[in-house]
């Protein structure tokens, strides 16, 4: 069963004991991996027993292994689980005949992908079938269900409607690794208080100047000043920001940028329907950068920006930082005048 983008956020917290098999996959490795891990601390219950751990290759070549591993009676209650990393196509009818005829009361399968095709064998597989699960991980920023469920699990108490404000602009700034390790300090912070989480308590807890810093960095170079990059980027170096992450808020804002160009009914008007909402001085700005940009560029730019995310996340042995800053700066030159 293929899960909506609001249910694929939320499985990894809340499994259901109707699947028998869960597939992650997309873009960004490490996110795809934390969802499949904190949905096995949710099925294992942190009973490190009850689960195995096994290499898409290995299950290839052994679906028989496989089987037995999902069939497997320990001494603990609860069903085991199976954990499988780098699936392909190539494992689609290794886990087909692994799964064939599981009971309620067997195991449960948990596999990782890298992003997947529509025609992806092993990704049909888990859409059509009703007893397995197929989530998509995009790098889309949380949207309030998600913070609040995030925020439910760190213990901390509901956020007002500024605090909730507050944290979806942070959602946009960070990395996901990023947010959910600012969550889990406001979980702290909060703890004892009664809540409700304000504004105020969200600010405390954010890495200092994190989003106002990472957001003027993204302006600069959907606005074309590529003299601020530099400095910019310092500041953010000096607080532990991640490239990776940097990289990601700037690849939003140029996607939101093509949304907003694409519109049939014209960018102003569209703006009142994104989700998240787009208003303030934010909206101003984006509308104001859009003007620099023409369809073509505007490709052109989120091309180059894509290209140079791989390339953080890849095992490349280019500096970061100076990778990100080249890139930044080249996409601030395409912007007209």
């Amino acid at each position: 069963m293929k899960l909506s983008g609001r249910d694929a956020r939320r499985i990894p917290d809340k499994p259901e004991a109707r699947y028998a098999g869960y597939l992650f996959y997309g873009e960004d490795g490490s996110e795809v991996m934390a969802r499949k891990e904190r949905l096995i601390a949710a099925l294992t219950k942190g009973d490190d027993m009850s689960l195995v751990r096994m290499d898409g290759q290995a299950a290839r070549r052994d679906p028989a292994g496989l089987a037995d591993a999902l069939r497997a009676s320990g001494f603990f209650s609860g069903r085991p689980v199976v954990s499988l990393d780098g699936v392909t196509d190539g494992v689609t009818d290794a886990i087909a005949t692994a799964v064939k005829g599981l009971g309620s009361e067997e195991g449960v399968l948990v596999c990782s992908a890298k992003l997947l095709p529509t025609r992806s064998k092993l990704r049909k597989f888990f859409e059509t079938e009703p007893h397995m699960a197929c989530a998509p991980v995009y790098d889309d920023p949380p949207d309030a269900a998600e913070i609040s469920e995030l925020m439910r699990v760190a213990g901390a108490p509901p956020a007002d409607d500024q605090g909730m404000d507050e944290l979806l602009a942070l959602g946009r700034g960070l990395d996901s690794g990023t947010f959910r390790g600012t969550v889990a300090k406001l979980g702290l912070y909060m703890h004892g208080t009664g809540g409700p989480t304000t504004a105020a308590d969200v600010a405390a807890c954010a890495p200092p100047g994190l989003d106002a810093d990472a957001d003027a960095l993204v302006g600069a170079v959907a606005g074309g000043q590529s003299g601020k990059i530099a400095g910019l980027m310092a500041r953010l170096s000096g607080q532990g920001q991640a490239p990776s992450g940097l990289a990601i808020a700037a690849s939003r804002r140029f996607r939101q940028m093509h949304q907003l160009r694409c519109a049939p009914e014209g960018p102003d008007v569209a703006a009142n329907r994104l989700r998240p909402p787009l208003g303030g001085p934010r909206r101003q700005k984006v509308l104001q950068d859009l003007q620099r940009w023409p369809m073509p560029r505007l490709e052109q730019a989120m091309a180059t920006l894509m290209d140079t995310e791989l390339q953080l996340r890849s095992s490349s042995a280019a500096p970061e930082w100076a990778s990100l800053e080249r890139a930044f700066v080249r996409v601030s030159m395409m912007a007209g005048r």
